[in-house]
């Protein structure tokens, strides 16, 4: 899936505008690539939102993530072929939820994990979702190609994680 950086910033199934009671981001995306519908959801641990800013953000609520997914995956597993799940979380965290969303009701069949400071080079299936993670603290870009099942599954993920570097002339 190649998308500009424009059309997909800013989407949170668990950011909310306090004040105005409503999400600060739309809370998922829907594009098409090759006859492929993509549902696209991404959440944010709250624990960690509050330790990178070092405390809570005046006007900006974020809520559990779990909820927060089980109300739009059931939308996003209607309307899609493909529900991707991008995750700022704790890799233990991710794993559990996954879990607990595939025991409950629609899950994700693939999650991206953007936390963490270990490269993940392989991806590694939880139930029946896929986790990919590149960490590296921003040193590492992951490329991801998803095989479908014609079923309406992931048959496989190959992912190649691409060491980003800085070769100055000296």
């Amino acid at each position: 899936l190649q998308e500009s950086a424009a059309s997909l910033a800013r989407t949170s199934a668990n950011i909310f505008d306090e004040a105005m009671g409503r999400p600060l981001f739309p809370l998922y995306r829907v594009i098409e690539r090759g006859g492929v519908k993509v549902g696209l959801v991404s959440v944010l641990d709250p624990a960690l939102a509050l330790r990178a800013v070092q405390g809570p953000v005046e006007g900006v609520r974020v809520e559990d993530p779990r909820p927060a997914l089980e109300a739009v995956l059931p939308e996003l597993d209607a309307r899609c072929d493909l529900v991707v799940l991008l995750a700022h979380m704790e890799s233990n965290d991710l794993r559990d939820l996954v879990q607990d969303l595939e025991a409950d009701g629609p899950g994700v069949d693939v999650a991206v994990l953007s936390h963490g400071t270990r490269k993940a080079y392989q991806p590694r299936r939880v139930g029946t979702t896929w986790i990919l993670a590149a960490n590296g603290r921003g040193k590492v870009l992951g490329q991801a190609r998803i095989f479908l099942d014609g079923k309406g599954g992931v048959a496989r993920v190959e992912n190649t994680l691409h060491e980003i570097s800085l070769d100055l002339p000296r």
